[in-house]
């Protein structure tokens, strides 16, 4: 699992200014982003920065629930003789709420934790009926995205293969594995009569 990096962006109409503070790396150089490079990278799903000797790299992604984030991948440098660098490579990820206030043009300072990067894996929908029903509700669509978004980080888990259950917006779940099948089991919706209280748990 990635460490947590504290980040600390000082931003102004014209770009951000960028340092990272971590235990094993200390406090990292200045890098400035413009807006107009972040707005790049918006645009094109990814955009190669340069600030002096160093790099860096914005990727605009999507988690498995389709919520949008940001990865910033440095490479930080400095020349230590003619035509030689050394340096060393670093990776934030911040959400893509933070990256727009950051890049809107207003003199801000803004202090995070890098999110942590989850063992995740990839989630498979083989429901018909219920996964159509819930996608009506808005609510329901909600609850079920946060509901995956905090489960199924398990290191060993390469799919989790999700099928209709009986109950009402409920579904059945198997873990698949490298060498075979994991744990089975079921996301079901408690108190489906009033969709604002309901809430889905796991049952194994």
């Amino acid at each position: 699992m990635m460490q947590r990096i504290l980040v600390k962006m000082d931003c102004n109409k014209e770009g951000c200014d960028i340092r990272t503070i971590s235990r094993e790396a200390g406090v990292s150089q200045r890098f400035y982003i413009l807006q107009k490079e972040a707005a790049e990278a918006e645009k094109n799903g990814s955009w190669i920065v340069q600030d002096g000797s160093s790099f860096a790299r914005i990727c605009i992604l999507e988690n498995h629930v389709n919520e949008k984030y940001v990865e910033i991948h440095f490479f930080w440098a400095s020349s230590v003789e003619s035509d030689c660098y050394k340096g060393r490579k670093e990776r934030i990820s911040l959400p893509y709420e933070i990256f727009q206030k950051a890049f809107a043009g207003e003199e801000l300072h803004i202090k995070f934790l890098s999110l942590k990067e989850n063992h995740l894996p990839k989630i498979v929908f083989r429901s018909r009926k219920n996964l159509k029903e819930v996608v009506k509700h808005p609510q329901l669509r909600r609850k079920l995205g946060k509901f995956l978004s905090k489960h199924f980080q398990w290191e060993n888990a390469i799919q989790i293969e999700i099928y209709d259950d009986f109950l009402p917006y409920s579904f059945g779940f198997c873990e698949c594995r490298k060498h075979g099948y994991g744990i089975v089991g079921g996301i079901i919706l408690h108190g489906p009569e009033d969709l604002k209280t309901a809430v889905y748990n796991m049952h194994t």
